[in-house]
């Protein structure tokens, strides 16, 4: 009897640790740009230790655009321990303000905002050559 109640115990402990697990909103780390040209911003960031179900980046050309309501949105793709996702179509010579997300059942979790800018326009050589002259 005393055996099976220790077990009986023992195995009451496993259930209430088990059950006392809880999952937590998502921290989000610093982003990072891994490469910039003049109309595409490619970003990383690490993943969170936390359960996510999605995650990705807001972007817009103002601070205040990051907000998720007014901003544009790239889902991001998991690449090892990170996830990264190009922004393409944008503005050459323009500084974009980006924000990343993690999402799970708890709720978002947001890194600090970063600023990066797209390289300018310089035109190349083929694009400045001169008209045939004629006599």
């Amino acid at each position: 009897m005393k055996k099976m109640i220790s077990s009986l115990y023992i195995a009451g402990i496993l259930m209430v640790t088990v059950s006392c697990e809880t999952e937590t909103m998502p921290v989000v780390g610093a982003i990072q740009t891994t490469e910039t040209t003049e109309t595409t911003i490619s970003c990383s960031c690490p993943m969170p230790s936390q359960k996510v179900q999605d995650y990705g980046f807001y972007y817009g050309d103002s601070a205040s655009d990051v907000d998720g309501n007014r901003s544009e949105k790239v889902a991001g793709t998991k690449n090892g321990t990170n996830f990264t996702a190009e922004i393409t179509d944008l503005n050459s010579n323009t500084t974009y303000y980006i924000k990343a997300y993690a999402i799970n059942k708890k709720g978002v979790g947001y890194s600090e905002v970063i600023r990066a800018k797209t390289e300018p326009c310089i035109p190349g050589a083929d694009d400045n050559e001169y008209p045939e002259l004629t006599e």
